[in-house]
């Protein structure tokens, strides 16, 4: 099968979707199938690391709703829309939605069998006034589509008041053989504790709450450090928060690359995601579980989705600074806790791996392709 994987954005602007892609890429190739990122953006690292992408136009960083998003905001032609479906021999198209001007124009111009994945969701008291205006346009292409996923309860709630429907629901992947080796035994009795944080350095990911709650716990345990990767807006405001605090035991790594990022985990004891709203799921959670990380996260909805049962225990009120500095307190001071919780981890994450996941998508591609056979 080839599948053509179109994204309105830039496959090598750090987020979640961009994940997303590049996993069922690799699933995609491992099972035996072909695939292709149609996407926007200069060729750039996802070419070197071996992802063919069809490059169609400029994808800028542009502010989005509390957080920096990466969109197409080119022009493409009916003629080169058919001129790479026609070239790649694209057998299913899959989107990645809320899709945007490039997804709209290949439903406009392309016969090819459509699937989109459905990753956005907003709060009701959050959604922008304006934003419902679009639901209309939005509905006259997602009812385009041949078949239809979300990737979570809150992704499903969102894209069913933009379109109501039928969707598959099937969580994002993660490749557990490439954090397993973060995984050793990382509780010794001498050691200190180090707390890390990947993400955006934005409002909405959460990053000034944790440096908040992580002066709190410095006043009660001094051997204890955070180490923050990622970059974005705030970046300088951060810096400047522990300056004008004098604190210490806190590590700014700035931007690291796919291959750097298991490391990171590995030299971690837990890891903290304070984003507020707006999150359907939490890839990077799962990443941090697939290495035997306890997770203490903001219980926004798309984290409520990963951390259920045991792992709910580590979940705060959003924006609750107090509560986040407390159960980092009791984690960091109780070693059998984090042993729990580690097992915990790696136990549930399973069910995520892309060999459970991928297949489920292949289904859908599947019973498209043999619609009305």
């Amino acid at each position: 099968m080839k599948v053509g994987i179109l994204l309105d954005g830039n496959p090598d602007f750090p987020g979640g979707i961009q994940t997303y892609v590049k996993g069922l890429y690799q699933f995609l190739q491992k099972a035996g199938h072909q695939a292709v990122i149609i996407a926007g953006g200069e060729e750039g690292e996802s070419e070197k690391k071996g992802f063919k992408v069809a490059r169609v136009g400029k994808s800028p960083t542009l502010p989005g709703i509390g957080t920096q998003i990466s969109a197409y905001t080119d022009w493409i032609g009916k003629e080169e829309i058919e001129k790479i479906t026609e070239k790649e021999r694209l057998e299913i198209l899959h989107l990645q939605g809320m899709f945007g001007v490039l997804g709209m124009r290949f439903l406009d111009h392309t016969r090819t069998p459509s699937v989109a994945t459905f990753h956005n969701y907003l709060e009701p008291e959050r959604l922008p006034v304006s934003l419902p205006l679009l639901f209309p346009l939005m509905d006259h292409y997602i009812k385009k589509l041949d078949g239809r996923i979300a990737i979570s309860q809150p992704a499903l709630e969102f894209a069913n008041q933009v379109s109501p429907g039928e969707y598959a629901v099937i969580p994002p992947g993660v490749d557990l053989e490439r954090f397993k080796n973060a995984y050793r035994d990382r509780f010794p009795t001498k050691r200190s504790i180090t707390i890390l944080y990947v993400g955006r350095l934005d409002k909405r990911k959460g990053i000034l709450f944790l440096l908040k709650a992580f002066k709190k716990l410095r006043e009660r345990i001094s051997d204890v450090g955070l180490v923050i990767v990622g970059s974005g807006p705030l970046e300088a405001k951060a810096e400047e928060f522990v300056a004008k605090n004098n604190l210490k035991g806190v590590r700014f790594v700035g931007f690291a690359n796919e291959e750097e990022l298991p490391r990171f985990f590995a030299e971690a004891n837990l890891y903290c995601a304070p984003a507020t709203h707006g999150e359907s799921f939490g890839i990077v959670l799962l990443e941090a579980m697939a290495s035997g990380l306890p997770v203490v996260a903001f219980a926004n909805a798309g984290y409520r989705e990963v951390l259920k049962g045991e792992g709910a225990k580590l979940l705060v009120p959003p924006e609750d600074v107090e509560g986040l500095a407390e159960v980092l307190i009791i984690l960091a001071k109780d070693e059998e806790l984090r042993k729990r919780m580690s097992r915990w981890s790696l136990k549930e994450v399973e069910q995520y791996s892309w060999d459970n996941v991928g297949p489920r998508i292949l289904k859908v591609y599947n019973d498209v392709l043999h619609m009305g056979t």
